[in-house]
């Protein structure tokens, strides 16, 4: 079903307006210019076009109809301060986009383009889009300066090819730091990372894959990323001073992560959460920039993150975006480390505390993310322990100086994650963790000192922990999916260890314990599979299947075929194991999401199916297929990470 709605664009900048009931309100702070008004219909997934005044380019996910135009008087844009060149930019962009976010990088392009260079900001961008998201853009690496332009759907900069670059590469990331210095030399260095961020678990859970951001598809295959250490290598060794570090990406808000950057840049801004795909806006943030160009790191800084929650609120999606002083780093490591040592020492008297802090403290989707701030709060409201408090105490101090931006903003009434402080560090449970994440966390940086580190004392707390801790056991299981007509339909895994379903729809070819086909609507093919590494975690693996809509040739409905090849328990190959007639004639209905996650599991609804779980325990006899419901799953959490994906998810929804 297509949906009409209205959407405003206003060419040289964002400004507050309110769009209700087809009516475009301006408020008084909006910046003299033009502003188009225009009719938004989507479809779903793909198949869609733009049309302006009767003509019509067939261009990504969303059809506008120009509706109508207002023009305001219009003012000469500022290009640079009143102090002249003397205090100038040069802001970099890397945007490592051969992946399925790659629409989203254009956009962010064009939105760059909506300002442009100036005499005292230098806007330059080093990108490489995905010949399968992006079909009309080119296949090489691009590199160049960003030129203003009108055209919010067209990338007019002249961006020349530089051939096929590894944009998780180290040397690729700091010859173009290189180059940008070198080429448009400035007092000031801003340095965004833009690409899909990783949690610290690796693909296959490999031992010592550290935590890290960038994907590139082509060059290097999906899921394969740049390691922390080499990202901080390749900033290090091009010499060049930066002024502040911005990951416009996924989950790299840590402590980990600017414990890993120190040194490399005097502000760091990122997002604890899933940071949506749309990523920053680019355009205000700019304009600020361009405006003031005599603006100092911490201004910046500041300016990222208020610009991104008025982006974000404006249209009502959960995020969160913290900008850090980095003078403070070697301090909180030094407070964190000094509260581990305490925690250590009395973990026998104070576990029940720690573990109940914990669990009430905000997780992000690794769940093994916690926010650094209501951890304390929460231990510190269970503590009498004066060591620890004086612990706590320390790092708070710390913090509030150090934590210089925090915008968080939840579509959801009474989120938690509205407690979010702007640091999470790693805080899993046993159940979350497996020897080989513990192996990886072990070789981060934080972690290399001869005194009580953070590490140290998660590894005594999951040891003696009461959940039971992920144990690798043998996979080598395989589903397949197939349908006897073109329909859209999708297969979702939920993992032991995620809190997020995974499936080729969202380009998650190698999730933590398999590896996915490519999407049907990629492939071209009926049919799609997922296959078990030899190893995986033990635990349930639930299937669910979506029939997310019709094909150009499909009589509303189809025959869904489950097949199962597992053998462990004797099925040597590929055995159907369930059929089901599936259709959009009772759609799961997301106005009641309490109803839900019951409803899905039961098999209510005629466009999602769920045939069975796998489940893998640690003493192989114990293996079995059933339809049991795992407790992890609560009400909301399968409407939330569905929606998620289907709202353009990485397409044009999240940087994971």
């Amino acid at each position: 079903m297509a949906y009409l709605g209205l959407q405003a664009y206003y060419q040289p900048d964002r400004c507050n307006y309110c769009l209700h009931k087809g009516c475009l309100c301006l408020t008084n702070s909006c910046v003299n210019g033009v502003y188009c008004l225009l009719a938004r219909i989507t479809a779903g997934k793909g198949d869609s076009v733009y049309m302006t005044n009767n003509a019509s380019v067939f261009i990504r996910t969303t059809v506008f109809l120009l509706w109508s135009i207002v023009t305001l008087p219009m003012i000469t844009c500022c290009s640079g301060s009143s102090s002249g060149t003397e205090d100038n930019w040069t802001y970099m962009v890397y945007m490592a986009a051969d992946n399925n976010i790659s629409e989203a990088a254009e956009w962010d392009i064009n939105e760059m383009e909506q300002v442009g260079s100036t005499s005292s900001v230098n806007i330059v961008v080093q990108v490489e889009f995905s010949q399968t998201h992006s079909k009309d853009m080119p296949e090489n690496t691009l590199r160049g300066r960003i030129t203003k332009d009108n055209n919010q759907f067209l990338i007019s900069s002249d961006l020349k090819d530089i051939g096929n670059k590894d944009m998780t590469d180290k040397n690729t990331l700091k010859a173009f730091i290189e180059w940008a210095a070198s080429t448009y030399p400035a007092q000031h260095y801003a340095l965004v990372l833009w690409s899909h961020g990783l949690g610290w678990r690796s693909h296959g859970n490999v031992i010592g894959f550290s935590k890290g951001m960038m994907e590139d598809d082509t060059s290097s295959g999906s899921g394969n990323i740049m390691g922390l250490s080499d990202l901080a290598d390749a900033i290090e060794t091009s010499n060049v001073d930066l002024d502040l570090i911005d990951f416009d990406t996924c989950l790299l808000g840590m402590y980990e992560v600017a414990y890993e950057c120190r040194g490399l840049a005097d502000y760091i801004t990122f997002s604890e959460e899933i940071y949506p795909g749309l990523g920053n806006p680019y355009d205000t943030i700019l304009y600020a920039l361009v405006g003031q160009s005599g603006m100092s790191a911490l201004t910046l800084a500041e300016t990222i993150t208020n610009k991104c929650k008025e982006f974000y609120q404006a249209s009502d999606t959960t995020f969160t975006k913290s900008a850090v002083d980095m003078s403070y780093i070697d301090e909180l490591h030094t407070d964190i480390c000094y509260l581990a040592g305490a925690m250590i020492e009395d973990i026998h008297e104070q576990r029940a505390n720690i573990q109940s802090a914990r669990d009430q403290s905000v997780y992000y989707d690794y769940p093994q993310h916690h926010d650094l701030g209501d951890f304390l709060d929460n231990l510190d409201q269970l503590s009498d322990d004066s060591e620890i408090s004086a612990g706590i105490t320390g790092i708070k101090q710390t913090m509030n100086a150090m934590v210089v931006g925090n915008s968080v903003h939840s579509s959801i009434p009474g989120d938690p994650i509205n407690n979010s402080q702007g640091i999470a560090i790693y805080l899993p449970k046993s159940s979350q963790v497996s020897q080989d994440d513990l192996s990886a966390y072990s070789l981060l940086e934080c972690n290399s000192s001869a005194s009580d580190t953070w590490g140290g004392f998660v590894n005594l707390l999951v040891s003696g922990d009461t959940s039971v801790p992920i144990r690798n056991v043998t996979g080598n299981f395989s589903i397949r999916i197939s349908w006897d007509t073109d329909a859209d339909v999708d297969l979702y895994i939920f993992e032991p260890s995620s809190a997020m379903m995974v499936s080729p729809y969202d380009g998650i070819y190698s999730p933590i314990n398999g590896v996915f086909s490519q999407d049907s609507a990629v492939s071209g093919l009926s049919e799609e599979y997922y296959e078990a590494f030899e190893d995986v975690e033990q635990g349930e693996y639930n299937i669910y299947i979506d029939y997310y809509k019709d094909g150009p040739n499909t009589d509303t409905t189809t025959t869904v075929s489950y097949y199962l090849m597992d053998p462990e328990s004797g099925i040597n190959t590929y055995t159907l194991q369930a059929q089901r007639s599936m259709d959009l004639s009772n759609p799961i209905p997301y106005s009641q999401e309490q109803a839900i996650t019951e409803n899905t599991l039961s098999n209510v609804y005629s466009d999602w199916w769920r045939p069975s779980n796998i489940s893998r325990s640690y003493i192989i006899s114990d293996r079995f297929i059933d339809t049991q419901v795992p407790d992890r799953i609560d009400a909301g959490l399968f409407l939330d990470n569905r929606e998620k994906m289907k709202k353009g998810s990485c397409t044009q929804g999240l940087k994971e």
